[in-house]
């Protein structure tokens, strides 16, 4: 479910939704041949970097500030638009065989997608938290990305749709999150069998989460998987200027919409300032290229200062949520490799017998396997 699609959130008229999407095409076109000709002209952002690596940070840069500019009521309109799309497109063709996907999943409450291999046995559970800095998304979009996750750690995936901001403000967001958590918990999800996973925002959202699970005493998740996650709203990094031609991030990054007045050193939206005694193993992934570089940085420094055992995953030459926009590169499955090995460290190994052959199989592990079923809990729970 995209915002637009709840009763209490206004959407723009037809008309307005159309220049809203010439508005994007111009954006994306305008941003490739921008990116085209600076790398033409003046050469690559970054020495390292190709001419289509440029292309599509220009274009992504572009899109975003673009996003980030929208009236509200357009910007819902054109997710509803562009999550409509996606649901056409995911699971793409070819891996429709190995997935399944429930779309009108409900866990807690929360809406959101089911996404699991075709044939167990699984690890596990994975929540996942899809970025978008707290105020848009197409959650479907995300179906890509959600798929390679459940097959890269033969895990099921909840990919929740929680409540943006500016309608929703903190910390809604975060109170979604923990009906999730507390739904999969009361539903037989052991929370030695959870990893809770998010990019950008929704990395942030992950890690705030973990924050609220430690005051309010639950039972730790297995573990988190972060990929570029905002985790200081203060924007306190050096890289947000340092790194800032060669992000695919707005020069400003939004938070007044989603903070509203709140404290943006309250650890519950800044998860950078935590007290992390007790966290589980994290692992976390961040681009050298990046604007939220140094923050990410400070973030896993401050957490093995209390102890916790950080999966630390820095590559070179890319920018934010590289492994969602630059699936091929070199980087990305360096990435994917790690997040698999941290995987089976925290859920147990799936060892693979007669590789090959048509009946090829997985030996199980002790773990339970839940019915593929729409609802899981609700609030109350």
């Amino acid at each position: 479910m995209s915002m637009g699609e709840r009763p209490d959130v206004p959407t723009a008229s037809r008309l307005d939704t159309a220049r809203a999407m010439g508005g994007l095409a111009l954006s994306l076109g305008t941003g490739m041949v921008r990116g085209m000709a600076s790398f033409a002209l003046a050469g690559p952002q970054n020495p390292k970097w190709s001419a289509s690596r440029q292309a599509i940070q220009s274009t992504m840069k572009s899109f975003m500030g673009f996003a980030q500019a929208l009236p509200t009521d357009e910007l819902r309109s054109l997710e509803m638009a562009l999550d409509g799309a996606a649901g056409w497109v995911f699971p793409l063709p070819f891996l429709r065989r190995e997935m399944e996907w429930r779309k009108d999943a409900v866990v807690g409450g929360i809406p959101g997608e089911w996404i699991r291999p075709s044939t167990p046995p699984f690890r596990g559970t994975i929540l996942y938290f899809h970025g978008g800095g707290y105020l848009a998304t197409a959650p479907l979009m995300y179906g890509a990305l959600a798929t390679q996750l459940a097959l890269q750690t033969r895990t099921e995936v909840f990919l929740a749709d929680y409540r943006l901001a500016p309608e929703f403000p903190f910390p809604a967001a975060l109170q979604d999150a923990l009906d999730v958590y507390r739904a999969a918990l009361a539903h037989g999800h052991t929370p030695e069998r959870i990893l809770i996973a998010g990019d950008s925002g929704g990395g942030g959202l992950a890690a705030a989460l973990a924050v609220a699970i430690r005051q309010l005493d639950l039972p730790p998740p297995a573990g988190l998987i972060l990929f570029s996650p905002e985790v200081d709203l203060t924007a306190s990094g050096a890289s947000r200027e340092t790194n800032r031609t060669r992000d695919i991030l707005p020069d400003r990054v939004e938070v007044d919409a989603y903070l509203q007045g709140a404290d943006p050193m309250d650890p519950l939206a800044s998860p950078l300032f935590a007290d992390m005694t007790g966290f589980p193993p994290m692992f976390v992934a961040v681009g050298e290229d990046e604007m939220f570089r140094d923050e990410i940085l400070d973030f896993a420094d401050r957490a093995r200062a209390y102890g916790v055992d950080v999966w630390l995953d820095v590559q070179p030459n890319v920018f934010h949520v590289y492994p969602i926009l630059l699936p091929l590169a070199g980087q990305s499955m360096a990435t994917w490799a790690n997040v698999t090995t941290f995987a089976e460290n925290r859920l147990g190994v799936l060892r693979r017998n007669g590789a090959g052959s048509d009946t090829a199989h997985y030996d199980a592990i002790d773990t339970v396997v839940l019915p593929f079923a729409p609802t899981l809990g609700s609030q109350a729970d």
